[in-house]
This record gives structure tokens, C-alpha cells and sequence, in this order.
């Protein structure tokens, strides 16, 4: 989903009213165990009453970006290219020669480049680059999930994103979705199944009809959306893990790096695509501000804002991360007693005012790097409401 900050960043881009039209609104975090009871009951409203977050199809978040590159690109006469299905295997500088240079799965080298941005996500060729410290840590469980069309419309105009819990071993997850460039005539729901990564092949092995009625004995608002499931093929097995780096950038091969492959997290405070949008956004300011100072060679300017990059996201990244990391079991693991406790304390915490303020502004993007009761300066998180 889309969070107050990065609608702020889509419509510094012009890209806002689009986004708005393509999703769906969000304006509820509701979730219920088996029985009933409330675990989550959080309203971006009751934070501040012009928030809301939005329900996107990752098709629709792309095509606008991509065509917002090829028309400004087009429309300014930029001497940019665009060069897809090119395997990028590592990064590295060549003996003798200035600049950065790409390593291709053929053997070949592209370049040299003043700067170098990764951004391919949790297997990211970091891995490859070995003078670069990261950590990474791989979660039991994942989840399958499938994005479906509403064609009865159980979830879609309820503006929530719903939940059903057992314990903390089983949670259904439904997030409307609205359209997407590919389906533009159907409203849709985004349905998650959490589940062990390592259960994976013997859900498949029971078959689907058995999966079916798992999710519906759960959750029976579900038949009509199950209904539209006819195979696994239309389940996407999605795994988690955590990746933490000490440093945001490389200075030796001027490289930067954001989303998640700089700080991959768990899905449980639904902010990673946000983060990284705001990566973005804060390394092209940094680039710009360093590149304006005439007195800077390239070289130089670039390490200036590779630094400054650095030093504005590394304590806001921590801090999602280390709250991700900690909700991680507490809504997915194999312990009764976690989940037992959760849904004894959480929905008193949700109505208690000193702990629902904090609450509320995790799920808005807005707490100020875990300083309890503070957030980030308004206009980044209401900036897309003026």
C-alpha cells in the first residue's frame, strides 16, 4: 500500500492525481481473530482527518513512473537511454581507467559512470559486490498471495485493509487494490495468505481446494474471491527476510543504494515500497544540491551527496526496520503464547491514548525516529493534501 509520505513524494513528481485514479483508498486498519475479537483498530483519520493511504496494483506504480521517465526524457531532448533485459552481475572499478563501471552476465563491461544507483530489490547484486557490509536474515515465514478481481464487491468499497488472525501461526490479509493498466474495467483485491515458507510444496501437494477451504473456514466472506482462484498459478509464493547495511552508499565505486536491497524488511508495517520512493527522492535532492555547488568536481559532488543521502535515511531506516523485526513474530511465528498475548493486549493498546499516538503514527509513516510522541515535519506527510 501507498502511505501518506510517498503520495507526498508521487506528487512532487506529478504523478499524484494519476495514483489516485489507478487505487484504492485506504482509510482503516482492522484486524479480528477467529472468534471476532479486535486485534487492530487504527483510522489514518483519527491521526489526522486529511490522511489516508491507498491500495495499488505494483503494474499501475510502475507504468506511471516509467512513462513519467520516457516523456520528460522525450519532452527535454535528454541524452538518456533506457536499456532493459540487461543482467547486471556486480560493480567495480577497472585498473588505469576513472569512473565505475558494470559487470554484464556475459563477461562484458559497461561504463565509466560518475554515479551507479542499485535498486533491484532483496537479491540484489550487493551480494556480488564483497567489499560491501550487509546483513541479511532470512524469516520462516512467508506468505502466497494473489491479486483477484472484486466482481462482487465484498472488500472493495469498504476502504480497509483487513485482517483475520489465528494465533500467530495463520493470518488472511485483504487489501483493495484498485485497477491496473492491464485491467482497467475491474476493481480489485489483493488477498495474503501467511503461512512457513517451508509449507509451501505441501499446501500445493493437499491441493488447491483444500487451500480454499482453509482460507474461507477463516474468513467465509472470501467464496466469491476464492472462486476466482483456479490454480495455484495465480498464488505468487513471496518470501522475507531482513537486510541491514551500515552504510547506504559505496564511496569507492560512487554507488548508492535504496529499497530494498539497502533495507529489505517484512511486509508487517506495509512501508517498504514508501521507504524506498523516499530514498529516491532524498538522493535526487542530495545530487542536485551537491551538483549546484560550482566549486565541487563531479568526483567530488558526488561523494557529497552520496553522504548526505546517508546521513538523512540511516536513522528513519533503522528505526522501521528494527519495528518490523520486532512485529515480525508477533504476527508470524509458531508461538501460541505471542499470539495469545497479542490478542489480549493489542486492542487495548489501540484504544489507550498515550500507546494508540504512536500507533497511529507508525501506520501514517510519520514517527520521528522512534522519539516517542514526535513526527517528521508535516509537509512530508501531509504535503500531498494541499
Amino acid at each position: 500500500g501507498i502511505q501518506p509520505i510517498r503520495l507526498t513524494v508521487l506528487k512532487r513528481l506529478g504523478l499524484l492525481n494519476e495514483i489516485l485514479a489507478y487505487g484504492a483508498k485506504i482509510e482503516h486498519l482492522h484486524s479480528l481473530t477467529r472468534e471476532g475479537k479486535t486485534v487492530l483498530d487504527l483510522k489514518y483519520a483519527d491521526f489526522n482527518s486529511k490522511l489516508y493511504g491507498i491500495g495499488l496494483h505494483r503494474d499501475a506504480l510502475f507504468t506511471s513512473l516509467y512513462n513519467q521517465t520516457s516523456n520528460n526524457i522525450n519532452n527535454e531532448n535528454e541524452n538518456i537511454s533506457i536499456v532493459t533485459n540487461a543482467n547486471v552481475k556486480n560493480v567495480a572499478m577497472v585498473n588505469g581507467k576513472k569512473g565505475s563501471y558494470i559487470s554484464m552476465e556475459d563477461g562484458s563491461k559497461d561504463g565509466p559512470y560518475d554515479l551507479i544507483i542499485i535498486a533491484d530489490g532483496r537479491e540484489s547484486i550487493r551480494k556480488n559486490m564483497k567489499h560491501i557490509k550487509s546483513y541479511e536474515k532470512k524469516y520462516k515465514y512467508g506468505c502466497l498471495w494473489s491479486i483477484i478481481p472484486d466482481k462482487k464487491s465484498d472488500f472493495v468499497n469498504k476502504k480497509t485493509l483487513y485482517q483475520k488472525l489465528d494465533s500467530a501461526k495463520t493470518m488472511l490479509g485483504l487489501l483493495p487494490t484498485g485497477t491496473s493498466p492491464k485491467q482497467k474495467d475491474e476493481e480489485l483485491v489483493s488477498l495474503f495468505w501467511s503461512c512457513k515458507v517451508s509449507d509451501f510444496s505441501s499446501i500445493k501437494s493437499k491441493g488447491l481446494e483444500k487451500w480454499k477451504e482453509e482460507v474461507y473456514m477463516l474468513e467465509p466472506k472470501t467464496y466469491n474471491l476464492l472462486n476466482e482462484i483456479n490454480s495455484f498459478d495465480q498464488l505468487i509464493e513471496a518470501t522475507y527476510s531482513d537486510t541491514y547495511m551500515p552504510k547506504l552508499y559505496d564511496e569507492t565505486t560512487n554507488t548508492a543504494f535504496i529499497g530494498d536491497c539497502a533495507h529489505a524488511t517484512s511486509p508487517q508495517l506495509g512501508q517498504g515500497a514508501n521507504l524506498a520512493l523516499v530514498d529516491a527522492w532524498v538522493l535526487s535532492n542530495a545530487l542536485q544540491s551537491s551538483i549546484n555547488n560550482n566549486s565541487r568536481t563531479v568526483s567530488t559532488s558526488m561523494h557529497a551527496a552520496l553522504h548526505k543521502y546517508n546521513e538523512e535515511r540511516k536513522w528513519r531506516l533503522r528505526f522501521y526496520q528494527l519495528n518490523s523485526r520486532l512485529l515480525t513474530p508477533i504476527f508470524q511465528s509458531d508461538s501460541k503464547t505471542i499470539g495469545w498475548l497479542r490478542d489480549l493486549t493489542f486492542g487495548p493498546l489501540c484504544r489507550f491514548p498515550p500507546t494508540r499516538l504512536p500507533m497511529l503514527t507508525v501506520l501514517c509513516g510519520a514517527q520521528n525516529n522512534g522519539i516517542p510522541w514526535t513526527t517528521i515535519p508535516e509537509e512530508e506527510y501531509l504535503g500531498f493534501t494541499s
